[in-house]
């Protein structure tokens, strides 16, 4: 079986797992600094930033960076969320050093130079442009806003038109500056490199890295909605709608996790999940429908997903809701807990089935600072969750008289039954071209 260490290198946390036959290493050099800590009125720029990085150093422009990496037949890429900042790739093992000084480069040396950072706006902003064109991705734009009003974790990742435009580079090498440091620093080696070696990158990697940390931004829970809210996006003449809808759900701390993750998996987890069977199998109102649970160190949210026809939305939408009453009253059967519960333990080998996976869970655990168990014996916990748990967690935590809903559709085609059916619901309608929600 192959396992993972964790250990600090010159104040730098290292995840290494090996597999030495693999051929290839995966590494994955990431900074505890997300969009959490974009500065008010600069949403987008810790994206902007890690994005710029890769566009050219003090000693290498963006084509030599680009042609050293194709030259190895390796990969450099770049992530950024709420949480953090990734740049990573893969690399055939007998070029690791060559890729982890080219990537020491990026790190420590990038100079923001204003026509790179320009163009890499630019993109950003395309790409913001672009979600009013895609319904599902546009839905969850304004679903983060709806569901956290006021709170820092609405201000999204990718940033809005306004602030992004605004952005320069003299904010890009601030932001380094002030946050790209060692001690807020993970590197995740997974591959065919022993110990020694993984150490070894780890220094080349972070060598002109300068020493300190800054502290995560202080998250406040959320405050769970008094009543139930809808948000129309008003995209006219649509034939379909896209509807995003949840609350606020438990941590990962919770007693109740495993019961959650469990209920959730057999309202709505998957294609033989109950949520499934009645909205595609039974009507034929959206192609998909599902549940996800997501359980975070402070808070957690459970969000539903489906795509129902304009004439079709309101109905569907009342009976999701009427689904999640149901299932906090009466609970889910004996068979679909014991089949989910099979489904879910049978499942996880698939999501470590690569060294890189499970080193990524690893890190997952650690940038969270989560239980061990949670890491390591996820299918012996979700085994030993019994049915009364399952049902007293959907209790405790399906509330659809919290439920924040946005619907991408043609407005004026269902408000006049929505507002009939939900008399007492809070609907707000906005147009699709509207930058962000007023705070």
């Amino acid at each position: 079986m192959i396992s993972t260490t964790v250990e600090i290198v010159d104040g730098v946390k290292l995840i290494h797992a090996k597999d030495i036959d693999l051929g290839y290493v995966s590494i994955y050099v990431v900074v505890d600094v997300g969009s959490l800590h974009d500065p008010i009125g600069k949403d987008g720029l810790a994206v902007l930033t890690v994005a710029s990085m890769c566009r050219g150093t003090k000693s290498r422009s963006y084509q030599q960076i680009t042609d050293e990496i194709s030259d190895m037949g390796a990969s450099l890429l770049y992530t950024a969320t709420v949480q953090y900042a990734c740049i990573y790739g893969e690399v055939i093992s007998r070029y690791v050093h060559q890729w982890g000084e080219i990537v020491a480069d990026v790190l420590a040396h990038p100079v923001f130079a204003a026509k790179e950072v320009a163009r890499e706006r630019s993109l950003a902003l395309e790409q913001l442009r672009s979600l009013r064109d895609e319904d599902e991705k546009l839905a969850a734009y304004f679903y983060e806003q709806f569901l956290f009003p006021g709170h820092p974790i609405s201000r999204l990742t990718v940033g809005n038109l306004n602030t992004v435009s605004h952005l320069t580079a003299a904010d890009c090498k601030q932001f380094h500056e002030a946050h790209f440091r060692k001690e807020n620093m993970f590197v995740v080696v997974a591959g065919s490199i022993d110990e020694d070696g993984a150490k070894q990158l780890v220094q080349k990697l972070t060598c002109d890295i300068s020493d300190g940390r800054t502290l995560r931004p202080a998250r406040e829970v959320p405050k769970p909605a008094k009543k139930r809210r809808i948000l129309l996006v008003d995209k006219p003449d649509r034939t379909q709608s896209y509807v995003v809808m949840g609350h606020l759900s438990l941590d990962i701390f919770d007693s109740d996790l495993y019961g959650m993750i469990v209920g959730n998996a057999a309202f709505g987890g998957s294609d033989t999940a109950r949520l499934f069977h009645e909205i595609r199998d039974v009507r034929g109102w959206s192609y998909f429908a599902y549940s996800t649970l997501y359980a975070g160190p402070e808070f957690g949210t459970v969000r539903i997903e489906f795509a129902p026809p304009t004439d079709k939305t309101v109905q569907a939408i009342e009976l999701v809701l009427h689904m999640m009453r149901q299932v906090a009253q009466n609970g889910l059967t004996d068979e679909e807990i014991e089949f989910f519960k099979a489904h879910l333990a049978n499942e996880f080998p698939l999501s470590i089935e690569t060294v890189s996976d499970l080193a990524w869970r690893k890190f997952s655990c650690e940038i969270d600072s989560l239980p061990f168990e949670y890491c390591e014996r996820y299918p012996e916990n979700i085994k030993a969750v019994d049915n009364q748990t399952v049902n007293k967690a959907l209790a405790r935590w399906f509330k659809p008289q919290e439920a924040t809903i946005v619907v991408v559709c043609s407005a004026s085609d269902i408000e006049h039954e929505l507002r009939a059916t939900f008399p007492d619901d809070e609907i707000t309608i906005i147009p699709y071209t509207t930058i962000e929600l007023t705070r």
